[in-house]
């Protein structure tokens, strides 16, 4: 009986350590992330906001440990491939690299081409980029000078005309905002994309548009284009005074450059896993300096600060619309 006992007690012991040998405990998502590649969605054409993703999601690659690769889905003004995105798992492997068009402008402008709604349906994990954006003039405008652009508009009410990528972007409120507040007359010119607002801009077939710095500043360099003010301050231009300086009361459309997001209920480990990776890689590294020579201000922020960015964001555009009366489809 006692040896029976002894066996037993023998036999519970053996099968109590295979088991504890057995056992690991399994890794949480943050230790686990990223097991796969990574996909990112860029909801632009080749050449647009994919450059900057091409220059930061290498190194982020690198740090990751995983490979990262770019899928431009365009359409619908950025709409189509941030649907995409949201639609996809909530587990840290697609996500979406964008400017802010579909996340604050076009979910106000465009509401029924809109099929999501930008704070429940995203987890926001960082604003990225926003470019310095110029008011820029052709050099053969006789004005050197945002007072003199305005003076001159005033001699003459509805023969200058300002270019923007459609109707209800971000310029196009920029460039009404700008009427109203200094008083002026000029005529809207809606163009399908920014690669053809440059051409006709240095042409002088339309007087002024909000460009960004690097593709103003190569034309200025070439003579053909003239910077009067800046959308927002800039180290580099120290001597270039801000719209809102000359105008008072012009306050620019929410609008960035790049940002990350991910669909709606991605875990907090992953999130930060992301934004750590993209930190480092911004402002630890020679981009941060890359990025500031072409005319990109970093604006690394953290999830809460940028949801609530986004939230504010969409209520000044929406205010935007109805100040500036324009009417969108």
């Amino acid at each position: 009986m006692k040896t029976a006992k002894h066996r037993m007690l023998r036999l519970l012991c053996i099968v109590a350590a295979g088991a504890a040998g057995a056992w690991v405990p399994a890794p949480s998502p943050a230790q686990a992330f990223p097991a796969k590649p990574i996909r990112v969605i860029v909801p632009f054409p080749p050449g647009g906001a994919d450059v900057t993703a091409r220059i930061v999601l290498p190194k982020v690659q690198e740090d990751l440990g995983q490979p990262v690769t770019i899928e431009n889905r365009a359409g619908a003004n950025g709409i189509i491939g941030t649907d995409f995105m949201i639609k996809q798992p909530a587990d840290g492997y697609t996500l979406l690299w964008t400017a802010s068009n579909p996340i604050v402008t076009a979910p106000v402008t465009t509401p029924k081409e809109t099929p999501y709604d930008p704070v429940r349906d995203m987890t926001h994990i960082s604003k990225l980029l926003a470019g310095v954006t110029t008011v820029a003039v052709p050099s053969s405008l006789p004005v050197d000078s945002m007072k003199e652009l305005i003076e001159y508009a005033k001699r003459n009410p509805g023969k200058l005309s300002f270019a923007s990528v459609g109707v209800g972007s971000s310029q196009h409120m920029d460039g009404e905002i700008l009427k109203l507040r200094a008083g002026i007359d000029m005529i809207h010119v809606p163009y399908k994309g920014f690669g053809q607002v440059l051409p006709d801009l240095v042409a002088g077939r339309v007087q002024l548009a909000f460009i960004a710095y690097l593709s103003a500043v190569t034309q200025v360099n070439a003579g053909k284009l003239k910077i009067l003010a800046l959308a927002t301050p800039y180290a580099r231009m120290p001597g270039t005074p801000t719209v809102d300086r000359i105008v008072p009361g012009w306050e620019r459309v929410p609008n960035w450059s790049a940002s990350v997001h991910g669909p709606a209920g991605l875990p907090r480990p992953v999130v930060n896993r992301i934004h750590a990776s993209l930190t480092k890689v911004l402002l630890g590294s020679e981009l941060k300096k890359k990025f500031e020579d072409d005319g990109y201000i970093i604006t690394v922020n953290t999830p809460e600060a940028f949801v609530a960015e986004v939230k504010e964001s969409l209520a000044k555009t929406a205010a935007a619309l109805r100040t500036t009366g324009i009417k969108v489809q």
